[in-house]
């Protein structure tokens, strides 16, 4: 996690992962209210976050020997999929999970649904702990998470076409840049 305390240290984390030959995710907290709670004063602002992962991305092309550094390789990999045209990419978590939470006791649960009945899909200390993805409950735990996404791609659907609506209304005479073509749903599926 990149936060306040961590932030200066930008170089330092990627040098000890570097070392390891090690590939790894460095995701911030950003400054929501967080109250009095253990998040208290460790969130960052937009700005802060983006010099940072600007410094984590500098490092990443200098160094002769690469490790995936997420969220940095998808951020490079989103930008030349448009720059090519190609459709972009979306989340299946059906193809594989980029986070689990594992509470002390060993439950282990899904990352949008902590610490919930409904994402709880095992034991990490079970022996049969990988197998916790082929359970009924890892099943429903997709299928939730997939109504979910539909949802917001509906969302985003109706979001671009009265954006694209929007964007017919001025008249002949308007000095207004063209409008841009407005991605489909199909594009953000990644299809």
């Amino acid at each position: 996690m990149l936060h306040r305390r961590n932030l200066n240290r930008v170089d330092s984390i990627f040098d000890f992962w570097y070392a390891q030959g090690v590939d790894f995710r460095l995701l911030p907290i950003l400054d929501f209210d967080a109250g009095t709670g253990r998040r208290h004063g460790l969130g960052l602002h937009q700005e802060e976050v983006r010099a940072a992962m600007r410094r984590l991305a500098e490092r990443v092309i200098a160094s002769p020997r690469k490790i995936a550094v997420e969220p940095i390789d998808q951020y490079v990999q989103t930008a030349l999929r448009y720059l090519r045209g190609a459709p972009g990419l979306a989340y299946d978590p059906g193809h594989g999970e980029w986070a689990l939470v594992v509470d002390t006791d060993g439950e282990t649960y899904t990352y949008g649904d902590s610490y919930t009945p409904a994402g709880r899909i095992g034991n990490f200390f079970a022996p049969d702990a990988v197998a916790s993805f082929a359970t009924p409950a890892y099943a429903r735990t997709i299928a939730a998470r997939r109504e979910r996404m539909g949802a917001c791609e509906l969302s985003l659907a109706r979001h671009a076409a009265a954006s694209t609506s929007a964007r017919r209304l001025p008249a002949s005479g308007s000095k207004l840049p063209p409008a841009r073509r407005t991605a489909s749903p199909a594009r953000w599926r990644g299809r």
